[in-house]
């Protein structure tokens, strides 16, 4: 069993609470290593001087010359947490692209009823088909005509499957995983994307040009917290932990 299959298993508040201390604990230590904590120590000692002048202060001369260097200060302080800034930049974004892939949804449970969409550009002609597996049901037509929204209703049993669209001369999978843990496939299938050349999407985009410009299996956002009046998402979750947790461990390691 790989991590993220334990990490999986606790479920989504607890997996959510020990990525955000992870990232957490890491963007501390970087910022620990990477600037000089007591020049940051003095800049926020000067911070705190400077305003405790502003209060009371009444000279109008005064308190145009403390906000001129309360401003002085906080640019200061900006330049000596920029290089931590952009070091911990690439990491953090790309820790929260794999929770949008991994995280972020519920998944298809055996006999449960789902959908697939095929979103096609305006204008669209012909006519599309859906082909499912042995243990895949399809619940609506498989072969309907090109609009900008095609919707299939299916349920499968448990397992791996992949289903396949066909339109034209063109033919594109996905597979769905339909089982009872919290744990599911990439749900989107897209139009290749590129940067520099390099291919940054999917294995096997939809070629450009085609009239279907994604095609997805509906999945349901993951709830983590859900008090019947209020229901949280992952990233809301994610962030309310994040800044809690940044809170105590910059206080734990004296990070300024």
């Amino acid at each position: 069993m790989s991590l993220v299959d334990l990490l999986l298993g606790l479920g989504p508040l607890l997996a959510i609470a020990l990525v955000s201390l992870f990232v957490s604990g890491l963007i501390t230590l970087i910022y620990r290593f990477t600037t000089d904590q007591k020049h940051l120590e003095q800049i926020k000692q000067d911070m705190e001087r400077l305003r405790g002048e502003l209060k009371g202060q009444k000279d109008a001369k005064r308190l145009g010359e403390i906000n001129r260097q309360m401003m002085e200060k906080t640019f200061e302080q900006l330049r000596a947490t920029m290089r931590p800034m952009f070091i911990t930049m690439v990491p953090a974004l790309l820790i929260l692209g794999w929770m949008q892939g991994a995280l972020a949804f519920e998944q298809v449970r055996p006999g449960e009823e789902f959908t697939t969409t095929a979103i096609f550009s305006k204008g669209a002609q012909g006519e599309v088909e859906l082909a499912v597996p042995e243990g895949v049901e399809l619940l609506s037509p498989a072969r309907q005509q090109a609009s900008e929204s095609v919707v299939w209703r299916l349920k499968g049993k448990e397992g791996s499957h992949r289903l396949q669209y066909l339109y034209n001369s063109e033919a594109y999978e996905i597979d769905v995983l339909v089982t009872g843990r919290w744990k599911y496939l990439d749900p989107v299938l897209e139009q290749e994307k590129s940067f520099l050349g390099i291919n940054t999407g999917d294995r096997f985009p939809i070629k450009k040009g085609s009239p279907i410009q994604k095609i997805s299996i509906d999945l349901k956002g993951v709830s983590v917290v859900n008090l019947g009046f209020l229901s949280i998402g992952w990233l809301v979750t994610y962030i309310i932990f994040s800044v809690a947790f940044s809170m105590l461990l910059r206080k734990a390691f004296k990070v300024h």
